[in-house]
């Protein structure tokens, strides 16, 4: 009897590791994907290892580069701060030296002169002299540096306007000449306006003769031309003159 049922215990077996077998598949492919995400977790490490280390180069990288922007903003702004500490010890330098020249220039001033110091080369009154042509180039020097005008609203700074001749082209050539700059430091005397007339008055002539030259030329054109159509004229009509003339002595 056991005998004769061992095939039923067999199948029953069978049907029931089939169920046990249908029962873990779906594990077993859940199982897979935690697999591979244990794969993944492992492999995670690596890639985190590599990106902290790309992070921390790339803050090395660009901290150099800053760095390096740093150094030399401030190597300019160093180099503008001696620049403007040497500007204002020039100007101040400068300002001394104006100061002392102004003071010197009163001493002489204040000083006495006698014929004979005049008639020295090395008088006060030359001293001053030279000493105010000094004070106006340091006075020059400094509106350079400081970035202003030289100009001062004196007489002598104004444009002398000339119209005594008669003639344009000399009065502008003087007016030049008297507002140019090598005449403000040397005033021009008599003998070089004198020079300058003269070198005007040659140069004016010229040109005037060779509008005058021109003039007649094309005044001589025109009577030329005027004469010669004069001419035709008195031709055309002497002709149509003679023709009447002909006519009758063919009819005789």
């Amino acid at each position: 009897a056991n005998s004769s049922k061992t095939f039923v215990y067999i199948n029953e077996l069978c049907t029931v590791l089939k169920q046990h077998t249908v029962k873990k598949r779906p594990v077993l492919s859940q199982a897979e994907p935690s697999a591979s995400t244990s794969g993944a977790t492992r492999s995670a490490p690596g890639s985190l290892k590599s990106k902290t280390k790309e992070e921390e180069e790339k803050p090395a990288a660009e901290r150099a580069s800053t760095s390096g922007v740093q150094e030399v903003e401030e190597e300019s702004e160093e180099a503008q701060l001696k620049a403007k500490r040497a500007l204002r010890k020039q100007i101040a330098h400068l300002e001394n030296l104006l100061k002392s020249y102004n003071d010197e220039i009163s001493r002489l001033q204040q000083a006495e002169l006698s014929l004979d110091d005049m008639e020295t080369e090395d008088s006060t009154y030359i001293q001053e002299h030279k000493l105010k042509r000094k004070m106006m180039k340091i006075y020059e020097k400094l509106c350079e540096l400081k970035g202003c005008n030289t100009l001062t609203g004196r007489v002598i700074e104004q444009k002398i306007q000339f119209n005594t001749t008669r003639f344009p082209e000399i009065n502008r050539k003087i007016e030049r000449f008297i507002n140019s700059p090598e005449a403000r430091s040397d005033p021009p005397d008599y003998h070089d306006i004198r020079q300058l007339k003269l070198r005007s008055n040659r140069e004016v002539a010229l040109s005037r003769l060779d509008d005058v030259i021109k003039k007649y030329a094309v005044k001589q054109d025109d009577t030329e031309e005027q004469e010669r159509i004069r001419k035709l004229e008195k031709n055309g009509k002497e002709i149509e003159d003679q023709k009447p003339e002909e006519g009758k002595q063919t009819s005789q």
